[in-house]
């Protein structure tokens, strides 16, 4: 407090929370004092008598990755602890993590090395006492503290003794020092045995000194005078007075300096021998009675507001001296005792402790005490069930817990050791067996649910909930009162630990089960778990009931209850189930990211670590699907499995695992990126393994990561099983983040496969893309930044397998410039992809390499070198070995480091130049980051490109550095004509020459200084340098500095020189995505205007296009589903003045598909009642190599020309008559 100030009450929580969040600030208070410049070394003495809180926390800090610079030393009697040792087992789980640990067996002192020690310290030759060191090491076996000991025992009784020097001028003189005769101290026969020696040494002292010691050594190794007084019942000067003889004897030490009455206040024995010896003063028989009447004292004469820190003391004499109590209500006094020493060992997570202070108390009652003292019993019972589940006793906690179930009086007395047993099952990774636990619990608590709820169940249970809901606004129920009555409080508790269970064991069910949180909270006012009830329920309503506006405000309800209530472990559940189920049906992904990072840290601080090992994954698995850059990604990956490893969490670990092999294969870093099997991974058995204990989370979270990889990598069949056995496991993840991009992926991966299946196939993924569509556009309509460019993507695809070119083409570029705003960079890289394989597929190679460049770097960008490398291999004509980055000619310099340093330098900026210009492909946004990036390396002041525009050239970007400032500002496509804005002499040169022009100093040398805006400007340095493609000049870079000479330097000049020719290369690019994208804009309007209907087959015959008035004659819209042998038949084409069908080998349109240019007009369109005669003409469309590509034909209605043949007709015959 001195440093950091008083702090608040830690908050209560669970035993298991508690011992996490005790561990976890031990750790981090640990690594305050552990760096390089200051390491820490930390030495535990005694080790064999370890308990297993404190192993624990050993094996924990030795396995922290995030601690440094530690040195932990411990030593311990390897004779008192065997192969089985809990403290042995610790050591052989720290071997096989791989621990640093080194064993050092300290052996006694052999003769040389204790010779030297006597020699020096007698100040005397080695061979003067080897004589005597011999009988030392006789005597003590070469214990260092025996040694001491026996030396000082010689010296106390004379046979070891010292000389002063005498004076060589008197008579006699000598030079004096240590004497000893051996044959008088070997016939002293002093004893071999060091607590025989020191039982000598105590038994010399005065008897007051020796009581006391004897008091001392029941009370520890270390005790303080208070304790004494109390005790010994004397007054601490007394005491203290007596003590010194034992501080001048050698046996104990003072630990303190003196007070202000002049007295020491803490001591220590001076080693475990020496407290050995004293205690065995006591006689036997006396020494329970010693004990208790210590005990006593302490009890009587501590302040009650002080016995909380003594309790630990008190009780442990206390139950030394039980045998000796006989009044039983005498023994339910110190069984009360056990059970707050019990309770408190808990809270300080001593689990074995406590089990033995409860087991204690529970000795010390009767047979009777079930009936005499119930509420001890039960408590007793209770808490001895949790310390013996926690401790890993698991057989012990079912006694105590079937003894418990047999004896309450109330269901409310049984719902302690009923959650003992739910959470042994789960430390034992049985979620089946604790979900079963719960429910018994909850049936005796009066809450009913189907063990096996079918739909029907599920729907009962969510209208049951509706309608408690009905009237309320949601906002308002984190007002209702605080849940204050026992038994719902004791029903929610319940439910919230079996929540967990059902989600992964049964789904179905765990939609009753936070039904029923929610109906409790309603009807009983909020309790701290209500939070994630809330929560909980607005995942149900997004992916259940589907209702994502309601799901959503309940997710916001459950963060506000949270914040209200500040219970961080309410917190990391609430924000967990909200960000990672609730949040993205409604916002960014990326939204998501701060919420559960604070959701972890939450989690982590309260000891929550199987919530915060959610949080874990989430924080990786909502980035992979965001498009985070992989190498990154995967970082952040290893270090939250390694931190849920070190919490042992090992399924969250197993999750991120996967995960991390995934973004391993996509960073080309396994043998088949398709399979996830690596040193991490493997999923032949993480799957087995899955299955067997119907863990239906993890076989999601596998299923899914498997399918998007068959699908990257090209593997259709396979993406296609993986995605049918995924299917089946969508129930065990209600509303997650990773749900839409199941649907996605399935869509695209049925898709890939459409065009070669069979008819019964087409039909039936159409439904099932339809479906996936259905749902996706209504996740889109709420996020449509999460979803709509997933939408489009799948809709382009359908387009093109159904023969909707002209419409795939533009949904394909609605998906790219969504995923691109929305910054979803892997589906941007996989709409490009798709686009271009759409484009080569129609034969048109040019947009075809263009788009797969555009996906070749975005995949690059997202790390994903597997796939990026997967494009180079299936396409190699479209990326040339000329235009990989790496394979640019790297100039040198000669000299010296520096040189050197500005080289690699230049190559770094050449490679970030080179990305950021090829990335654009609008013309507009790519003239902005040329010229930004060009003034930046360059040195310029101003820039201007020019670029040739209906045969005139013009300015179409000019950029100026502001205030000198690396911030530019830009105009494009201005059109600007050169003349008095530009050196017009340097410009037409470069335009006519196609070469540089670099001047240092333009005012005063080179064939330019009479130019008028040189001389005007008095323009210093001038570069002026061709865009060229393949010897075309694309367009004319200019650059000047007007206040530095020389500015445009070697190394600048050959950095613009290569950035220039990918600038010219991704000029004309975007020139060709601009007119494509005009001209198809062009055309549709060309088509929608003619005052004639127009409809168009693709060379399979089934429709593809129609414009407006086409679809007006014709009644209805394009059907590519429809077959060209029923063409007549669903847009009811008749022949003239007939009911039969128009024959189909006649229409225009099929005769265009055999070459045939054709009209007609003998056909009729029967639309409703009424019929349109109508003329038609058919041509065909041919490719570059004279294959009939598309038919197309032309239509009009004659009715009015029909009605005037028939008149004229009529009036002929009338003229005839």
């Amino acid at each position: 407090e001195l440093i950091i100030g008083k702090q608040p009450p830690v908050p209560a929580v669970g035993a298991t929370e508690a011992q996490n969040r005790f561990n976890r600030v031990f750790q981090q208070f640990i690594r305050v004092f552990c760096a390089k410049d200051h390491p820490l070394v930390i030495f535990l003495d005694d080790l064999q008598w370890i308990d297993s809180a404190t192993i624990q926390l050993i094996e924990l800090m030795l396995l922290d990755e995030q601690t440094q610079a530690l040195f932990l030393i411990g030593a311990y009697r390897d004779n008192e602890v065997s192969p089985t040792h809990p403290f042995a087992l610790a050591l052989e789980r720290l071997r096989q993590q791989e621990a640093m640990l080194e064993e050092i067996v300290l052996a006694p002192l052999t003769l040389e090395p204790l010779t030297q020690l006597i020699a020096e310290t007698l100040h005397q030759d080695t061979n003067t006492v080897r004589i005597l060191a011999e009988l030392v090491v006789r005597k003590t076996g070469g214990n260092p503290f025996f040694v001491g000991e026996f030396l000082q025992l010689l010296y106390s009784e004379n046979l070891l003794s010292f000389t002063p020097p005498q004076s060589p001028l008197t008579k006699g003189g000598s030079k004096g020092g240590w004497q000893w005769n051996i044959a008088q101290i070997e016939a002293q026969n002093i004893t071999d045995n060091v607590v025989e020696l020191l039982l000598l040494k105590l038994k010399k002292l005065p008897e007051n000194t020796q009581q006391l010691l004897q008091l001392a050594a029941c009370i520890g190794a270390e005790f303080d005078l208070e304790t004494l007084v109390i005790v010994f019942k004397q007054l601490p000067k007394t005491v203290f007075q007596d003590l010194l003889a034992a501080i001048q004897a050698g046996l104990i030490q003072p630990l303190s300096g003196l007070d202000e009455n002049l007295l020491v206040q803490e001591y220590k024995f001076l080693h475990d021998r020496v407290q050995q010896a004293a205690y065995a003063l006591i006689d036997e028989s006396q020494k329970q009675g010693v004990h208790l009447q210590i005990g006593c004292n302490l009890l009587e004469r501590t302040w009650p507001e002080q016995r909380a820190e003594r309790l630990f003391e008190i009780v442990d004499h206390l139950n030394y001296g039980t045998e000796s109590i006989t009044d039983q209500s005498e023994r339910n006094e110190i069984a009360e005792l056990n059970l707050q020493a019990g309770q408190k060992a808990l809270a300080a997570m001593a689990h074995e402790a406590a089990f033995k202070y409860f087991n204690t108390g529970l000795k010390l009652l009767d047979v009777e005490s079930w009936q005499r003292e119930y509420d001890l019993t039960l408590a007793l019972h209770s808490e001895a069930a949790e310390a013996a589940y926690l401790s890993g006793h698991y057989d012990e906690m079912e006694r105590l817990v079937e003894e418990v179930l047999s004896h309450a009086k109330t269901v409310l007395d049984t719902v302690k050791a009923y959650d003992s047993r739910i959470q042994a099952w789960l430390s034992r990774g049985d979620p089946k067996e604790s979900l079963k636990t719960g429910l018994e619990v909850l049936q005796r608590l009066g809450i009913r649910l189907v063990e096996a709820p079918s739909q029907l169940d599920v729907q009962a249970g969510l209208e049951e909930t509706a309608s408690r809901l009905a009237g309320r606004e949601i906002e308002d129920l984190i007002d209702l009162p605080e849940m204050t009555e026992p038994a719902p409080l004791a029903a929610i508790y319940t439910l919230v630990s079996t929540v967990g269970s059902a989600f992964n064991v049964k789904p179905a069910l765990m939609v009753l089960i936070v039904c029923k949180m929610v109906d409790l909270s309603i009807a009983h006012g909020n309790a701290v778990w209500s939070v994630l009830g809330y929560a909980a329920y607005g995942m149900m309503l997004c992916g259940v009931v589907q209702d994502l506006e309601l799901g959503y405000r309940f997710g916001k309800l459950s963060l506000n209850l949270a914040k209200r209530l500040n219970n961080k472990r309410g917190n990391c559940k609430a924000l967990l189930m909200v960000n990672f189920h609730i949040i993205h049906w409604k916002a960014h992904l990326k939204e998501t990211f701060p919420a559960l990072a604070e959701a972890y840290q939450s989690g982590i601080e309260s000891g929550e670590f199987e919530f915060a090992s959610y949080c874990a994954f989430s924080l990786c698995y909502c980035p992979f699907f965001a498009g985070k850059e992989l190498t990154e990604l995967e970082q952040q990956t290893a270090i939250y499995r390694k931190a849920t490893h070190q919490i042992r969490r090992e399924t969250a670990a197993t999750w991120l695992a996967m995960l991390q092999q995934t973004i391993l294969n996509l960073r080309g870093q396994s043998e088949n990126p398709s399979r996830l099997v690596g040193y991490l991974y493997d999923e032949e058995q993480a799957l087995s393994q899955a299955i067997a204990v119907k863990d239906g989370t993890s076989i999601h979270y596998f299923y899914l990561n498997k399918l998007i990889l068959c699908y990257l990598f090209g593997e259709y069949e396979q993406a296609a099983q993986t995605a049918t056995l995924s299917e089946q496991y969508l129930s065990a993840a209600t509303a997650l983040v990773s749900v839409p991009p199941f649907h996605f992926y399935d869509s695209l991966i049925f898709l890939s496969l459409f065009t070669n299946a069979s008819n019964s196939d087409k039909e039936a993924w159409l439904n099932r893309i339809n479906a996936n569509q259905e749902k996706m556009q209504k996740w889109a309509h709420h996020a449509p930044m999460n979803f709509l460019h997933k939408f489009q993507l799948v809709e382009a695809e359908k387009a093109r397998v159904l023969g909707q070119w002209f419409e795939a083409e533009e949904l394909y570029e609605q998906a790219i410039q969504g995923a691109k705003k929305n910054e979803y960079l892997q589906e941007e890289a996989l709409s490009y992809e798709l686009a271009a394989k759409h484009y080569l597929a129609r034969g048109r190679e040019k947009f075809a390499q263009l788009y797969m460049k555009e996906a070749h770097y975005c995949y690059e960008r997202w790390g994903a070198m597997a796939k990026f490398k997967d494009l180079e291999t299936r396409y190699p004509s479209f990326f040339h070995q000329s235009e990989n980055i790496a394979s640019i000619p790297i100039w040198t310099t000669a000299g010296t480091t520096s040189n050197t340093s500005q080289v690699a330098f230049d190559l770094a900026t050449v490679i970030r130049a080179f990305q950021a210009i090829s990335r654009e492909i609008e013309l507009e946004q790519l003239l902005r980051s040329l010229m930004q990036i060009l003034i930046e390396n360059a040195g310029a002041q101003t820039g201007f490109l020019i670029l040739e525009e209906s045969g005139e050239w013009t300015i179409e970007a000019a950029c100026e550095l502001v205030d000198g400032e690396q911030v530019c500002a830009t105009q494009v496509l201005q059109s600007a004509p050169i003349a008095n804005r530009l050196p017009e002499s340097i410009i037409q040169y470069v335009l006519r020459t196609h070469e540089s022009v670099i001047l240092n100093n333009a005012t005063h040398e080179g064939n330019f200084i009479n130019d008028s805006y040189i001389q005007y400007h008095q323009t210093q340095s001038v570069l002026c340098l061709p865009l060229l493609n393949q010897n075309n000049l694309v367009g004319v870079l200019y650059l000047e500095n007007r206040l530095v000479t020389g500015a445009f330097t070697t190394e600048r000049s050959q950095l613009l020189n290569l950035l220039s020719t990918q600038a010219a290369i991704a000029i004309e690019n975007a020139k060709l995505y601009s007119e494509q994208r005009a001209s198809k804009s062009q055309m549709a309007q060309f088509l929608e205007a003619i005052p004639v209907g127009i409809g168009i087959v693709d060379a399979a015959g089934r429709p593809y296009y129609a414009n407006q008035r086409g679809i007006q004659l014709m009644g209805r819209g394009i059907n590519p589903s429809v077959p060209p042998d029923q063409l007549a038949e669903v847009y009811q084409f008749y022949l003239t003045g007939t009911n039969q069908l128009y024959p189909t080998e006649r229409l225009p349109v099929i005769r265009a598909l055999s070459g045939e240019r054709t009209t007609i007009d003998d056909v009729d369109i029967r639309q409703n009642n009424a019929t349109i005669p109508i003329e038609v003409w058919g041509t065909p469309v041919f490719d570059e190599q004279d294959n009939v590509v598309y038919g197309i034909v032309a239509f009009q209605d004659i009715t009015e020309r029909k009605q005037a043949e028939h008149l004229l007709a009529n009036y002929n015959r009338t003229l005839e008559q």
